[in-house]
């Protein structure tokens, strides 16, 4: 007799170690709605492990499908996965673990998926063998091929990784900067005639370029390195490790 698969315990920490700085790279080159998108995608990943560890499957989904769209990340279809166990969809488990597994995830977190899905097929094989009372011949499946025990956090390292958005700020900054320092040389060298000359006229016109040049000078220069270290931050922040489910070790013993 086919033991029937009890739903998965929520984990206290299901996607809440997400949130830390995955947002960055869904999101564009302006610093303060990088700040906005970031702190609403933490909040509705604890948000979404809360609900989970409430038994509420549903409010997870949604939440994790928000953002979702914040940050296309595909752990996270691996945890809308997780949910529709939860509420005894094994049919929606089922399209999102392949969903996860369609994203090529590295080997670690794709034998998660794998045995998630096959998971979930076990008991959907199961479920029409309860249908169909007179099925073809075929291999016996016992409880432990349906059953698996408590899920279980792993952390997963992930190497930072230089984007374009990176490059463009860093490299959009320099360029400033060396503008100012050019900038920065003609006031200098209006400022020497100015000191060189004793017409009136043209000692006006030498501070007035001076200071135009002064001023764009300090202007590119300010603005570069304001670029350039947003770049330099927004790459230190990625996280290094991250934190996936998976089922301990050992599946429940046939009946």
């Amino acid at each position: 007799m086919i033991g029937r698969r009890s739903s998965p315990r929520p984990s206290a920490s299901l996607v809440a170690a997400f949130a830390c700085g995955l947002a960055l790279a869904a999101l564009g080159t302006d610093a303060h709605g990088q700040g906005r998108n970031r702190g609403r995608f933490q909040r509705l990943v604890q948000q979404a492990a809360e609900a989970y560890n409430r038994s509420e499957p549903d409010v997870a989904i949604n939440l994790l499908e928000q953002a979702y769209t914040l940050n296309p990340n595909p752990l996270l279809l691996y945890n809308i996965g997780r949910a529709h166990e939860l509420a005894s969809r094994p049919e929606r488990a089922l399209e999102y673990y392949s969903r996860f597994l369609a994203e090529h995830p590295e080997e670690s977190q794709a034998q998660l998926g794998r045995e998630a899905r096959a998971s979930v097929q076990a008991q959907l094989d199961a479920r029409n063998r309860a249908a169909n009372p007179n099925p073809q011949p075929g291999p016996t499946v016992t409880n432990s091929a349906v059953t698996t025990n408590a899920p279980r956090i792993r952390w997963v390292d992930q190497p930072r990784r230089f984007t374009g958005g990176h490059a463009t700020l860093v490299i959009s900054g320099a360029l400033l900067a060396v503008a100012g320092g050019v900038f920065g040389g003609l006031a200098l060298a209006q400022s020497g005639g100015f000191a060189g000359t004793a017409d009136p006229a043209q000692r006006a016109g030498f501070q007035d370029r001076g200071n135009a040049f002064a001023w764009s000078s300090n202007i590119g220069i300010g603005v570069g390195v304001a670029l350039a270290a947003s770049g330099l931050i927004w790459f230190g922040a990625q996280p290094t490790r991250i934190a996936v489910e998976e089922r301990a070790a050992g599946a429940g013993a046939a009946q």
